[in-house]
């Protein structure tokens, strides 16, 4: 999400107004390999503020040295999405990017 927010305010959900959430096609690729409920991840894409994101062809080295440093092609694509848009990765698995330098533009839940 690349929205600010007056610090008062409770971070944005999917139907706040101007918000967006970037979802890469790999990280649904991937997880539709252990989704039970494969419903679950079409009423994500269809969400009106959803943008579902593939990466620029003009990206692949940036891809590659991104995928050496967390080991995988979902969580590679996830922090380049967040980099170009000024957004951050929600994850639940922080250990993959703890290669990082300061961390990078990640959220933990």
């Amino acid at each position: 999400m690349s929205s600010s927010l007056p610090s008062q305010r409770a971070a944005p959900g999917p139907n706040d107004e101007d918000c967006v959430v970037r979802v890469p096609v790999m990280c649904l690729a991937e997880a539709s390999r252990g989704a039970a409920d494969a419903d679950r991840l079409d009423l994500l894409v269809n969400h009106p503020a959803v943008e579902v994101l593939t990466v620029d062809p003009l990206s692949w080295r940036a891809l590659a040295v991104v995928y050496d440093t967390v080991g995988r092609l979902d969580a590679a694509s996830a922090l380049l999405a967040a980099v170009d848009s000024g957004g951050y990765v929600l994850t639940g698995q922080p250990a993959l990017y703890a290669g990082l330098a300061g961390g990078g533009p990640i959220i933990v839940f």
